[in-house]
């Protein structure tokens, strides 16, 4: 021979080859449980709408999403404020609602997504922070308590079990 040795090793890992159609529900669960996590919160927001997408393809119309606003890093700072942190996470979910519009374009696509804040006081701080109560066409920042300016009652039976957990700020639950 040459002296040239051939050394053949399988590749374990393939580049460029495209991920298994969303439509084979097995195949696409398995391609995904092997994926890293994401890089960044862009990917974080692509693979969210992916998966709101898929859900509502399956039949669930009321979802409920949560993924860190700040970096670990960044929030370990002395300097980062409680609304530093609510006005980023706003920030996310307004870009996520966005990615959600743009991306279900079928006759069963959301014609309106709610971002919820738990109370009022909390809704005021959002629409405060993004210019509005509808902050893209769309989007609507609302509230899941609201205060019943007329309910004169010190004891709110209804309220009990918030109170229990600290959920309790006044208000009543939206229906």
């Amino acid at each position: 021979g040459s002296g040239l040795s051939m050394h053949h090793t399988p590749a374990s890992r393939l580049y460029n080859i495209p991920p298994p159609a969303e439509t084979d529900v097995d195949e696409f669960k398995q391609f995904a449980s092997k994926q890293p996590p994401p890089a960044s919160f862009f990917e974080l927001q692509q693979d969210c709408v992916r998966s709101v997408r898929l859900a509502r393809r399956d039949g669930h119309k009321l979802l409920e999403v949560e993924f860190p606003p700040l970096p670990a890093n960044v929030l370990e700072m002395d300097d980062v404020s409680t609304y530093d942190v609510a006005e980023a996470n706003l920030k996310l979910a307004i870009d996520f609602c966005k990615g959600i519009l743009a991306a279900d374009q079928d006759e069963n696509a959301p014609k309106k997504i709610a971002i919820l804040f738990p109370d009022e006081p909390e809704l005021e701080f959002g629409i405060e922070k993004a210019g509005s109560a509808n902050p893209y066409p769309g989007v609507v920042l609302g509230s899941i308590r609201t205060v019943d300016p007329d309910d004169t009652r010190v004891i709110k039976p209804e309220n009990f079990l918030l109170n229990l957990f600290g959920g309790g700020s006044g208000g009543v639950i939206k229906p």
